[in-house]
């Protein structure tokens, strides 16, 4: 009998597929698969030895690899996750703290004074190296994945619980429709704590890669979507910005390999009109296979 689907079975499983080949793209470089795992059952295991499993920590952190790597190791080692992002700025942060109760908060360098002085923490370039050997757990389904606080576009944010198999099924439809492969990089340029999580563990999974950018001007976002990029989500306003730039126009993200360069094109609830897609399609001459999160 097949082992039940669970997050750390995913993450295993993609690199099991190539432990060589390149998951994580960043300015200092790359990082291999078999580089990925050693360092999230490092952290993994630092963690287990702070906290009993179900316990709650919450990461504060631009997007970069230290913030995956920590993101992978909570959700694998049997934590919950409690995303905080930095644009929120130290007060909202701290009163979603307040509501969470998160036993550990977890910090990027860059985003100290965003991040609560409250409780127990620690920032992501000061944690040790785990010692011992990494216990990847496998949760039940209804065991909670994630506390995500989000009030829309107004109001004051409100928690919302992820249990394991919601990520699991979230997981199992975009695979469905995106049919991710080795092939795929993620551009992750929206926020890791927003919906661009979702595409963490599906290119994973499938043996693709994440590529993070320091500089996330509308520049260096077109570059890098005419270099390698295939998968990207965006938020509304991102997008806007994208196409006021006079560097963008019609067939540029063609590509003579694929039939299309950039295959996944996604943005959030946000307003966003239906002739806007449109307009971003027909500029950029690739294919917006859409779906709203």
């Amino acid at each position: 009998m097949d082992a039940a689907p669970s997050l750390s079975r995913l993450l295993y499983a993609g690199a099991a597929l190539n432990p060589e080949a390149v998951a994580i793209v960043d300015a200092e470089g790359t990082l291999s698969y078999e580089e990925l795992i050693r360092r999230v059952e490092s952290t993994g295991t630092v963690l287990q030895s702070l906290l009993p499993k179900g316990g709650r920590i919450a990461i504060c952190a631009a997007n970069h690899t230290d913030h995956l790597v920590a993101y992978l190791a909570v959700l694998v080692a049997g934590f919950v996750w409690v995303p905080l992002n930095p644009a929120n700025g130290r007060e909202l942060n701290s009163a979603i703290v307040h509501k969470a109760g998160p036993d550990l908060l977890l910090i990027g360098p860059e985003s100290v004074d965003q991040a609560p002085a409250t409780g127990k923490s620690c920032r992501l370039d000061k944690l040790p190296a785990g010692a011992g050997t990494f216990n990847a757990r496998h949760m039940e389904a209804d065991d909670v994945a994630a506390i995500k606080f989000t009030g829309g576009t107004s109001g004051e944010p409100k928690g919302v619980i992820q249990t394991h198999g919601n990520m699991l099924a979230v997981i199992e439809n975009m695979q469905a429709f995106y049919e991710f492969g080795p092939g795929d990089c993620n551009l992750a340029v929206a926020p890791l704590t927003h919906g661009s999580s979702h595409y963490l563990f599906p290119v994973l999974a499938a043996g693709g890669r994440h590529r993070f950018l320091v500089d996330r001007s509308p520049d260096s976002i077109l570059a890098a979507l005419r270099d390698d990029t295939t998968v990207v989500f965006m938020p509304p306003t991102l997008i806007y910005r994208l196409m006021q730039t006079e560097d963008l126009s019609p067939g540029q993200f063609s590509r003579t390999a694929r039939p299309y360069h950039l295959n996944t094109s996604t943005h959030s609830t946000s307003p966003y009109a239906r002739s806007t897609s449109e307009e971003m399609s027909v500029s950029s001459n690739m294919t917006n296979r859409e779906i709203s999160l």
